[in-house]
């Protein structure tokens, strides 16, 4: 399984830096031009309450300068527990004065739902990530970049019992360091 993540997240990154829609200068941000952007973290408590390993992917379409929307999917898959989430991202985007543009701040917030389940069972839930990052500016064509994301959701209330334990979370804190094309 992790063999398969790890070929799928290399596809979508030589797609991505092979694809025209890439060389667009990521930090000559207009309307009407899209980015997409990869990371890797940690999500922390999640369903068995634990910090797991994450991936994290998204599309951005800006629709003026300061400001994109587009879906975002972050993945779990450790042990005995995955779970994975789909959102409508919106994001805004600050210029840090005195960076050339180079560095912008970046909060966000979105709208989804998020599946997850353990060997005992699966369940779904709605999601809302909110979040800040840092976004850098390293060449034309990939910026590096900082999320701290908080997860809000109903995950894990109607999974199965066992042993008089309850797997439920309401809050996943998840870190990532990622590139944006």
């Amino acid at each position: 399984m992790g063999l398969r993540i790890a070929f799928v997240l290399a596809v979508a990154f030589l797609c991505a830096t092979a694809h025209p829609v890439a060389y667009a200068q990521v930090n000559d941000l207009k309307a009407g031009q899209w980015s997409g952007g990869t990371a890797i973290g940690f999500l922390g408590h999640t369903i068995d309450r634990g910090v797991d390993f994450a991936f994290k992917g998204n599309l951005d379409y800006f629709l003026t300068k300061q400001f994109s929307i587009g879906p975002m999917g972050q993945y779990v898959g450790a042990g005995s527990q995955f779970i994975f989430g789909l959102t409508v991202q919106a994001k805004y985007w600050w210029d840090i004065p005195g960076s050339h543009s180079l560095t912008k701040l970046v909060a966000q917030g979105g709208i989804g739902f998020a599946r997850g389940g353990t060997d005992l069972g699966t369940t779904t839930s709605f999601l809302i990530p909110l979040g800040i990052g840092v976004d850098h500016t390293i060449s034309e064509r990939v910026a590096l970049t900082a999320d701290f994301i908080l997860n809000l959701t109903d995950l894990g209330e109607n999974n199965v019992r066992a042993n008089n334990t309850t797997y439920q979370t309401s809050v996943m804190p998840g870190i990532y360091l990622g590139v944006r094309f």
